[in-house]
Parts: C-alpha cells; structure tokens; sequence
C-alpha cells in the first residue's frame, strides 16, 4: 500500500465569492493609485487641492442629502401612482408587490401542522407576508 496523500480537492469560488474578490481588488488598485498619486503633487498644490474640497464639501453634501430626499419622494410617488413615472432623463420604474411565497402552500402545510401541533400551524400561519411595492429610479436610454 501506498501512504501518499491524495492533496484535497479545492472547490471552485461560488459567482458572488468572485465578485467580492474583485470589489477588493478594485479597492486595492484604488488605494494604489491615491497613494502614487499623492507621492507625486507638490505640497503646495496639494494644499490648495485640499482647501478646494473643503470649500466645495459641504455644498456636496447638502445637494447629495436633497437628492437623496427627492429620490426617495419620487419613489414613493411611483409606488402610490402603481405606474412607472417618466420625466427628462429619468424614469421612476415601479415594482408591483407581491408574496415570496405561494400562499397556497404555506397554508397547505399549515393545515398539515394543525393535526400535530397547532402552535406550529399558527406560526406559519404568521410567516406569510407580502412584498411591498417598490420603485427604482434608472436613466431613460
């Protein structure tokens, strides 16, 4: 008999184990560049590149927090229209709700429990819930 090891079998990354690695190695190449970036101004115009975004910052910020407070209104008027909304270069795409499971199921089931322990049946009785409607804002092509 032999005694050598059989090395072990490597399973292949699963589709969203590779996407992860390349978000960090997306980061990783990032962080490289601001650094070789950084290493290559001067100090002074360094300075002035910092004083620009300071100046700029908070005007950002505040634009960026209304538009995050339109997008979420507009949404909310997609979804209380239950139509998809289009305006300018956007449209405000609605989702009809739903279950995320068949209802008929659940409570087929349910009815089976009953017989056994009518703790259970209740319980997914109470599992049974409905998908709110949603909208999602994209460009128009």
């Amino acid at each position: 008999m032999s005694n050598q090891v059989k090395p072990e079998a490597t399973e292949k990354p699963s589709t969203v184990e590779m996407l992860e690695d390349a978000y960090a190695h997306l980061d990783v190449l990032k962080l490289k560049k601001a650094e070789i970036i950084k290493k290559v101004i001067p100090a002074e115009v360094q300075e002035q590149l910092d004083a620009i975004e300071a100046e700029f910052a908070s005007q950002i910020a505040a634009v960026e927090e209304a538009i995050d407070n339109l997008e979420y209104s507009v949404k909310e008027e997609a979804v209380a229209a239950r139509e998809t909304i289009e305006a300018g270069s956007f449209q405000v795409v609605f989702t009809r709700g739903g279950y995320s499971v068949k209802p008929d199921d659940v409570l087929r089931v349910a009815d089976r429990w009953e017989k056994i322990n009518a703790e259970v049946a209740a319980e997914l009785r109470s599992i049974l819930t409905v998908k709110k409607s949603s909208a999602s804002i994209r460009a128009r092509k």
